[in-house]
């Protein structure tokens, strides 16, 4: 299983000291009276603190990792209405990692990237060394082997990218609108927005 770095994983980006009722208080603290007493009305509120929240976590380059770092991911998207959504995502540019680039060779690992906000931000970064990823369309409509799973994150996510080199290594990324519920529908028929 792969391990939460210290250094790297950053879970808020605000003081979480307590309220003093507005005096001597953290430009971030949101903290205020409610039913009588301070602090946060709920859970949500407390979560929804200003900035992104972001996490960042390293997986050992197995295929059995590709399937930790969905779970991953899924537990930090829960209670969003994209957290299935979210875990293909993740499982699919993991796999192409592992699959892919020197990260799945011995000693190889990937990194998993995650800031949620309203438009949340799902990385992959791996070791390089393949070549540059593509991100390809599908010729005339018919599916083609190879590249058919970057077209589902395509489908899913509201944007994605690559940046990096085969020397230093790729971080391919997926814009997430979490406003949005994407559901797929039965046998293949395509995607729909609700």
């Amino acid at each position: 299983m792969g391990e939460l770095v210290p250094d790297t994983a950053t879970y808020r980006a605000c003081d979480h000291r307590p309220s003093t009722g507005g005096r001597n208080t953290h430009p971030g603290d949101r903290s205020a009276m409610h039913r009588g007493k301070w602090g946060y009305a709920s859970p949500e509120e407390w979560l929804r603190v200003p900035g992104p929240m972001v996490w960042r976590r390293t997986f050992p380059g197995t295929p059995q990792q590709v399937s930790e770092a969905r779970h991953f991911v899924e537990g930090l998207f829960a209670g969003t209405p994209r957290s299935d959504d979210a875990g293909t995502i993740a499982a699919e540019l993991c796999n192409n990692a592992v699959l892919h680039t020197v990260s799945g060779h011995d000693d190889g690992w990937f990194g998993v990237e995650v800031v949620l906000d309203d438009l949340a931000y799902l990385a992959v970064t791996d070791l390089g060394g393949a070549g540059r990823p593509v991100l390809t369309s599908a010729a005339g409509g018919k599916l083609v082997e190879g590249g058919f799973g970057i077209l589902l994150v395509k489908e899913l996510a509201l944007t994605i990218g690559v940046h990096g080199s085969p020397q230093l290594g790729h971080t391919v990324w997926a814009d997430i609108d979490l406003t949005l519920k994407i559901e797929t529908a039965q046998e293949g028929q395509g995607v729909a927005v609700a």
